[in-house]
């Protein structure tokens, strides 16, 4: 688990048991540079998404379940201002964001900060919301960090793809697919993220 850091590993997604990490990061080194972003994630869902039926189930139940669970934190605890979230908690709550948009509600967060996000699933879990299918849906203020060398970077790419880029800050970091840690990243970001609440929230 050298892409996640050290444990204990929390997951909102249940996914089935051959889909590691590592089988994943092997997934991605193959299909890297073939087609769009788009594609390449498309495929990598494809390889993750349970073929057995039970497995489907339990997949798709943990998708929906997450966003409910995002769902009513906002409802109980809201309003918030922003949102951060890292790698499939990125995901998820811009899979928040997605679906209520989607219902014809409002957007609950001003900001977004994404560490290592890919696309959202559609709440049913039947597929990733990418680009080449609904465009840029995402109309507000968000910063992403972004490993040069994660593994992973298409993913990242589709999650940007699907935010306005006048409204979209992107730091390069050089930590892979962890969060950065060195002085240089780490100023980088607050810098960026400092530029994102101050066009969500003007003085």
């Amino acid at each position: 688990m050298q892409y996640a850091g050290a444990g204990p590993y929390l997951r909102y997604v249940e996914y089935p048991q051959q889909a590691s990490v590592p089988g994943l990061v092997r997934k991605m080194g193959e299909i890297s540079g073939e087609g769009t972003s788009e594609q390449a994630w498309r495929n990598a869902f494809d390889w993750f998404y349970p073929e057995v039926l039970d497995e489907q189930s339990r997949f798709k139940k943990s998708i929906r379940r997450s966003v409910e669970y995002l769902e009513d934190c906002v409802r109980k605890l809201g309003p918030f201002d922003g949102l951060i979230g890292y790698c499939e908690g990125a995901s998820i709550g811009a899979a928040l964001i997605y679906d209520r948009l989607a219902r014809g509600l409002d957007n609950p967060f001003k900001c977004a900060l994404f560490y290592s996000g890919y696309a959202p699933y559609l709440s049913d879990g039947s597929k990733f919301v990418l680009a080449d299918d609904v465009g840029t849906i995402f109309n507000f203020p968000t910063c992403h960090v972004i490993g040069s060398d994660d593994p992973m970077i298409e993913g990242c790419k589709t999650l940007l793809n699907l935010c306005d880029s006048s409204k979209a800050i992107v730091i390069e970091g050089g930590a892979g697919h962890l969060m950065p840690q060195d002085r240089i990243s780490t100023d980088a970001v607050l810098t960026g993220f400092c530029t994102m609440v101050e066009a969500a929230v003007p003085i």
